[in-house]
């Protein structure tokens, strides 16, 4: 699974079970500021959805991604780890991992996504160990630049 692949069926939970095609802009076509429609298709139900993402807010209070907090927002998350594959034939290469972990904020009502993965990370192994400190980092970062607002306390 992509980076690309993983945010898009994340992204599904958040948005109450609609999966939507990604594009990647480089321009504004014409030199107008529409965004062009997307396609949409439910893919799992709101209440699966929602359930869902009450599941990955307690992986963040109460589970692997405690450590992964961003001020004054709660955070839906999961963490990965795995062993990388050995090239072409069965098996895994010992020690060597990808470590993940993709998140989005607010929990119950989503405006942002971020995924990070980290290719045979050298210190540490644990997706929240590994990949969790960036997240948080630009998800603070984030957060202030696009303005958006707290949880109520």
């Amino acid at each position: 699974m992509t980076p690309l692949q993983l945010t898009r069926a994340i992204a599904a939970i958040a948005n109450d079970g609609v999966m939507t095609t990604p594009h990647l802009l480089r321009a504004v076509p014409d030199g107008s500021f529409e965004i062009p429609p997307r396609e949409e298709h439910q893919v799992v139900s709101e209440e699966a959805a929602r359930k869902t993402t009450d599941t990955l807010r307690a992986t963040m209070i109460e589970g692997t991604g405690r450590s992964i907090q961003v001020q004054n927002y709660e955070v839906a998350g999961k963490t990965g780890t795995a062993q990388k594959a050995i090239e072409g034939v069965a098996g895994y290469v010992e020690g060597l991992y990808i470590s993940s972990f993709t998140g989005y904020l607010p929990a119950h009502n989503p405006e942002l996504i971020i995924t990070i993965f980290v290719d045979e990370p050298r210190i540490g192994t644990f997706g929240a160990e590994v990949a969790g400190p960036p997240f948080a980092n630009i998800a603070t970062f984030a957060v202030g630049y696009l303005g958006l607002v707290p949880n109520p306390p």
